[in-house]
């Protein structure tokens, strides 16, 4: 008996060991599944990533080919600056020439025959879109000492060729008169053109740079990626990705309906042109060339730098007309397609007045394209003062820079209340009254706290961490719209008059 109790007893504690063992093994299968949905989660978030990563690439790969694109037009315009400078060169010489041999005939020693025929009409030129009318070789002296800056900015004016000499007869009847005025001017400026020739050749050089940066943008680059970022976040069309696109399509569509006209498109205060450039360019490589862009801005030295980039740098010239003026006194029987206004509307003299002429065309079929900003600039609440002022502390003092009064900040200061929104905060309701919305985006609030003109221009759109900086802030925003009610700030409308049967409302547009 003793022998069974001692085999139930070894019995038993086997069979406590072995459910000790299961126990050990559930809790180690336990941690097992535990792992595993770490591992899951953590696969699911490489996958997330990694799809961020992939859209960044396309971006990325998108932005390459549009630098390399640039650095073509770069070395386009390099080219056409040297060609601008060898042709000064020979003018300035063949001056310099007619000057010694009109100070030979002034003293006798020779006749009149002794002149230097000109022979700088065969110097090779810039391009055949470039050379304009030929001038007489009479005319060639005063213009150039009148304006030297004439050959060193290719106009499509002429600018270059208003001082262009012919290579025909040397110098008529009237020439021991004209060359008597050439004497007065020449006498006085040719020594100095010569000085001064390698700075002129430096601002040719400073001159020659990539379209964008021809003039100040009027709108931060940042600013641009974030609206960009926004419409192709909300567009249902993935073709429309960024403001330009969307325009783009509208004329696009309009110009291969009307293949046989010339669709007329005003830009109002379009002084860096960058939206207008960009469509141009896209239709381009469409091989779309029906059309025609008017700009009209009231800064002269904007205009002539931007005439100065579409000849020489994308051979848009003849698609371009720019004009000097007030935004409100733009022709009122101008043919008119498109009308484009990037930010303009609320910094105009009178916007009552200008949309009143922009409604006037779209009452004869013209289509309003636009952006602006709107909305009242109210002090942000407490949750948004924290939440901007924690991703503006971890900032590097550089990006912390204020452009608009040139000192650095340690914290974030919410400037908005003191701005002036008069016009922004109508806008909607101006517009409303006037037109009828095709397509609405409306967003953005605490965007504009880094991508406004205090830091905006301290963040580069190529920086990868830069654009992180804005995605997050994106986000944030979007947000803090929803939780602490903050209006839109920003609008990107295409509008007309009548024939709307469903409006495309995206963003905070959207019905609740």
């Amino acid at each position: 008996m003793s022998l069974v109790e001692a085999e139930l007893a070894e019995a038993q504690s086997t069979i406590e060991t072995t459910l000790a063992t299961l126990a050990g093994r559930d809790r180690e299968m336990s941690s097992r599944d535990a792992h595993v949905a770490i591992a899951e989660r953590g696969i699911e978030d490489r996958d997330q990533q990694l799809a961020i990563f992939c859209k960044e690439l396309d971006r990325s790969n998108e932005q390459l080919s549009l630098l390399e694109g640039e650095v073509q037009t770069q070395r386009a315009m390099l080219e056409s600056s040297r060609q601008a400078i060898v042709l000064r060169d020979d003018r300035i010489a063949f001056l310099q020439e007619t000057l010694r041999s009109l100070e030979q005939i002034a003293s006798g020693a020779v006749g009149a025959e002794a002149l230097p025929h000109p022979q700088v009409a065969s110097i090779p030129a810039l391009q055949p879109s470039m050379v304009p009318a030929p001038a007489t070789a009479a005319a060639t002296a005063p213009t150039l000492q009148a304006d030297p800056a004439a050959v060193e900015v290719a106009l499509p004016d002429g600018a270059p060729g208003a001082a262009e000499p012919v290579a025909e007869e040397p110098i008529a009847e009237p020439a021991t008169e004209t060359p008597t005025t050439t004497v007065d001017a020449a006498t006085e400026s040719a020594p100095p053109a010569a000085s001064p020739e390698p700075a002129s050749a430096t601002e040719e050089e400073e001159e020659s740079q990539l379209y964008f940066k021809h003039v100040p943008p009027l709108i931060p680059p940042m600013l641009r990626y974030w609206r960009d970022t926004e419409i192709e976040r909300e567009h249902p069309d993935e073709a429309i990705n960024s403001v330009d696109t969307l325009f783009y399509k509208w004329i696009e569509d309009c110009c291969k309906a009307r293949p046989d006209d010339t669709i007329q498109i005003w830009s109002l205060g379009g002084g860096d042109t960058q939206i207008e450039v960009r469509v141009a360019s896209l239709l381009k490589e469409k091989q779309v060339g029906n059309y025609m862009f008017h700009i009209l801005d009231n800064q002269p030295k904007k205009l002539k730098k931007q005439r100065t980039m579409l000849v020489n740098g994308l051979e848009l010239g003849e698609k371009f007309d720019t004009l000097d003026g007030d935004l409100e006194n733009w022709p009122a029987d101008a043919a008119c397609d498109f009308v484009i206004a990037d930010g303009s509307i609320s910094s105009a003299k009178d916007p009552d007045a200008l949309l009143d002429r922009i409604q006037a065309s779209c009452e004869a079929g013209a289509i309003f394209l636009m952006t602006d900003r709107i909305g009242t600039a109210t002090a942000l609440p407490q949750a948004a003062l924290d939440a901007i002022g924690g991703i503006f502390g971890v900032l590097s003092e550089k990006q912390r820079k204020n452009k608009l009064e040139g000192a650095f900040e340690e914290e974030f200061v919410d400037r908005r209340e003191s701005q002036d929104a008069s016009t922004t905060q109508r806008i909607v309701a101006l517009l409303e009254d006037r037109f009828d919305f095709e397509v609405k985006l409306t967003a953005g609030n605490l965007i504009e706290s880094l991508a406004g003109p205090e830091f905006g221009p301290n963040f580069k759109v190529k920086e990868l961490e830069h654009r992180k900086i804005f995605d997050q802030l994106a986000t944030l925003d979007r947000e803090l719209m929803s939780t602490e009610n903050l209006e839109a700030r920003f609008l990107v409308a295409v509008l007309r008059k009548g024939n709307v049967s469903a409006p495309l409302l995206l963003g905070c547009s959207k019905p609740d």
